[in-house]
C-alpha cells in the first residue's frame, strides 16, 4: 500500500508477472522483426504499428490498482496507473471480499465494457467485489484485498 499526499489516497495493486515479462519481450521481438522486415523488404509499417498496439495492451493488462481517495474509488490500469473508471463512495452500496479467477470470469480481461458486470481479472486470487447502486458490480483482483474492503467501508459509510 502506498500513500500519497497526507495520507489520504492510498494505493493497492496486484500485478500479474507473465503478462509483465511477456509485455517487455514483446517491446523488443515485434518492432525488431518489424524493423527489418519494413527496412529490408519494404513491407508496410502497419506491422510495426500492430506490435506496439499489441504491447501497449499486454502492458496495460500487466498491473491493475484501486486507489482510494477522499471521495472516489479510482481504477487504474497498466504501470503509469491509468484510471479508467471512477466511482464515488455515494455510489457505494456494498463492498466484499471474493475469490476470483480468469476461470470464472471467461478468462484475464477488462470487463469494463460489459454491462452491470465489469471485472479486472489479471490472476487468481483475492478480489474487491463493489456493488454499485442501480445493480453494476465491479470486480478486481489486488493485495490485501481485506484491507481495501475495510478502507472502502469507512470512507462509503457502511461500517
Amino acid at each position: 500500500m502506498s500513500q500519497h499526499g497526507l495520507g489520504t489516497e492510498q494505493t493497492y495493486s496486484s500485478t500479474n508477472l507473465f503478462l509483465t515479462i511477456l509485455g517487455i519481450l514483446s517491446v523488443a521481438v515485434p518492432v525488431g522483426v518489424a524493423w527489418r522486415f519494413t527496412a529490408a523488404a519494404g513491407a508496410p509499417a502497419g506491422i510495426l504499428v500492430m506490435g506496439l498496439i499489441l504491447v501497449t495492451l499486454i502492458l496495460l493488462l500487466s498491473r491493475v490498482a484501486v486507489s482510494l481517495g477522499p471521495d472516489a474509488i479510482g481504477i487504474e490500469l497498466g504501470p503509469i496507473g491509468w484510471r479508467v473508471l471512477e466511482i464515488p463512495y455515494e455510489q457505494v452500496e456494498a463492498v466484499e471480499v471474493i475469490r476470483a479467477s480468469p476461470a470464472k470470469w471467461n478468462g484475464w480481461r477488462t470487463g469494463l465494457f460489459w454491462p452491470l458486470s465489469n471485472g479486472i481479472i489479471v490472476r487468481s486470487g483475492e478480489a474487491v467485489l463493489i456493488k454499485r447502486s442501480g445493480g453494476e458490480v465491479v470486480v478486481v483482483t489486488v493485495d490485501r484485498a481485506s484491507q481495501a474492503v475495510n478502507t472502502i467501508r469507512e470512507r462509503a459509510g457502511l461500517a
